[in-house]
Formats: C-alpha cells, sequence, structure tokens
C-alpha cells in the first residue's frame, strides 16, 4: 500500500485503532476493522461496525454490516462487487453486501465454536 489514506484526525482523537485493512483490487476503496478504546486499561476496548472508506483522499466514510455490531475482518469479492464481513450477532457469522449500496446477507448459520 503506497501510505495515501491516513486515519481521520477524529478517529485519533477518540483512541481507535485499525488493526487490519483490505484494499480493493483497483486501490478505490479500504474495508476497515476497528478497535474503539471505550475506558482505561487494556480490556477498554471493543470492536465496532466496519467501515468502508476512499484509498486517495477524503470523501464518504460507510458503516457496513450489521449495525451496532463488532466487525473483526473483511474481504472484498474478486470482482470488487461484494463486501464479506465477519461479525459478530450472538455467533461470529460470515455476511455479505453488495457494495457501494445493497441488501445485508448472512451467509453462515449454526452454532461457531
Amino acid at each position: 500500500m503506497s501510505g495515501e489514506w491516513q486515519i481521520p484526525p477524529r478517529w485519533r482523537a477518540e483512541e481507535t485503532a485499525v488493526k487490519s485493512m483490505c484494499l480493493l483490487a483497483t486501490a478505490a476503496w479500504l474495508i476497515i476493522p476497528i478497535h474503539r478504546r471505550t475506558g482505561d486499561g487494556f480490556w477498554w476496548w471493543k470492536w465496532i461496525p466496519c467501515r468502508v472508506v476512499p484509498f486517495h483522499g477524503p470523501g464518504e466514510i460507510r458503516v457496513v454490516g450489521p449495525p451496532n455490531n463488532p466487525c473483526y475482518a473483511g474481504a472484498w469479492s474478486g470482482d470488487g462487487r461484494w463486501i464479506y464481513l465477519t461479525v459478530t450477532t450472538g455467533e461470529s457469522h460470515i455476511w455479505q453486501q453488495r457494495f457501494p449500496s445493497g441488501e445485508l446477507q448472512q451467509i453462515t448459520f449454526g452454532p461457531t465454536s
């Protein structure tokens, strides 16, 4: 990655940690799982919904995946039309969402262990 994308100043002020990123093959968008500080100490961090942000310069930051549920990882489909997310909604499952706007669909079900 060329390093053009930077964490927005507001996120730095909120003590937000970006643990990983997944760049779309066209280098236009990033999927970002985010870990946000909620208090003092090591255990006061929590995962929040993933964001998709433009890689080159400022632009709209989009929240993706099930609302208000922690997102741990994201990936693009080979053609860049779908986002795949690992999200916990009681149990961890994989979700897909058409990009840039589309209906969210859970694609794995059942117990996770």
